[in-house]
C-alpha cells in the first residue's frame, strides 16, 4: 500500500535538504583529482592535533554508549563561558538543537519568524513539525527588517520563536549590539516575553568587527534568549557533529526532555 495517504501534507510538500557533495563523489563523477569544496563552509585547516589525539583515544571505547549528559564537555564549557552547567545543552550539531527548539516550544499550526536569505534549516525544521515560517524582507545590505519581525510577533499569537543568525549564514550580514539589544528589549514586552529569540552564533569565532555583540550578556539580560554555538566551524570538527545551546536553566531543562538519550 502506498504510504502517501498517511503522510501529512506538510511532509509530502517538503523538499529534502541536499548537502554539498563529498569530495570523493565529485572526483568520481567528473574524473578529476584536485577538488576544492566550498559548499559546506568547512574549515580547510582541519582539527587541532589535540582533538585528533583525543579521538584516537576514544576509539578504544566504542563498545560503550557515550555519556549522553556530556558531563566533561559541559563542565569545560561552563568554566570557559562563565555559565552554570545547567544552562548548557549539547546536540548532534547545533542543527539538532534547532529541531529541539521547534519540537519543544511549538505545536502544528504555530509559527517561527526569521528573514529572507536566512539559514534554510530553520524553515525545513519548522515544516517537518507542521510549523509555518514567516520571513521579513531584507535591506540592500542584506540586513533583516527587525521592525517587521516585531510587528508580526505582536500580531500573531501563534508566533513562538525568532531565529536570527549573527553573523548570518549565508550572507555574512550581522546585527550590531545597539540594533540587537533594542530588538530584544521590544521582543521581551510581547506576551510577557513568551516569544523566544534564538541567536545562532555558529560563526561567532570568525568575527573581527567590534560592533557585533557577544551573545552571552544578552542571554543573561533577557531570559527569553537562547544562544547556539558549534564546534563544526572554527574548530574544524564538523564530522563529529557537536553543537551546544546556552540559555536560562528552565529553557534548557525543557529542551533536555526531548533529547534522545545518546544523541
Amino acid at each position: 500500500m502506498a504510504a502517501t495517504p498517511f503522510v501529512p501534507e506538510y511532509i509530502r510538500s517538503l523538499t529534502p535538504y541536499v548537502p554539498g557533495k563529498p569530495i570523493s563523489e565529485t572526483q568520481r563523477e567528473f574524473g578529476i583529482r584536485r577538488v576544492v569544496k566550498l559548499a559546506s563552509n568547512e574549515n580547510p585547516l582541519g582539527p587541532s592535533p589535540k582533538a585528533m589525539e583525543a579521538m584516537r583515544r576514544a576509539v578504544k571505547q566504542q563498545h560503550r554508549y557515550p555519556d549522553g549528559a556530556a558531563y566533561d564537555l559541559k563542565t569545560a564549557l561552563a568554566r570557559h563561558l562563565g555559565v552554570d552547567f545547567s544552562q548548557l545543552m549539547v546536540g548532534n550539531g547545533s542543527n539538532e538543537i534547532i529541531e529541539f527548539l521547534i519540537r519543544t516550544f511549538c505545536i502544528p499550526g504555530d509559527e517561527i519568524l526569521s528573514h529572507q536569505a536566512a539559514f534554510i534549516a530553520y524553515r525545513i525544521s519548522a515544516q517537518i513539525h507542521g510549523v509555518t515560517t514567516w520571513e521579513s524582507g531584507v535591506s540592500e545590505s542584506l540586513h533583516p527588517d527587525l521592525d517587521a519581525i516585531l510587528v508580526r510577533a505582536r500580531e500573531n499569537p501563534r508566533a513562538k520563536l525568532v531565529f536570527l543568525a549573527n553573523p548570518n549564514n549565508p550572507t555574512g550580514a550581522y546585527l550590531t549590539g545597539v540594533d540587537l539589544r533594542n530588538f530584544l528589549r521590544e521582543l521581551a514586552t510581547i506576551r510577557g516575553g513568551s516569544v523566544l529569540a534564538v541567536l545562532d552564533y555558529a560563526y561567532w569565532e570568525y568575527v573581527t568587527a567590534n560592533d557585533l555583540p557577544d551573545a552571552l550578556p544578552l542571554m543573561r539580560e533577557f531570559p527569553n534568549v537562547v544562544v547556539l554555538r558549534t564546534f563544526s566551524k572554527v574548530y574544524g570538527l564538523a564530522g563529529l557533529r557537536v553543537g551546544y545551546a546556552i540559555g536560562a536553566r528552565e529553557l534548557i531543562g525543557s529542551l533536555e526532555k526531548v533529547r534522545q538519550p545518546f544523541n
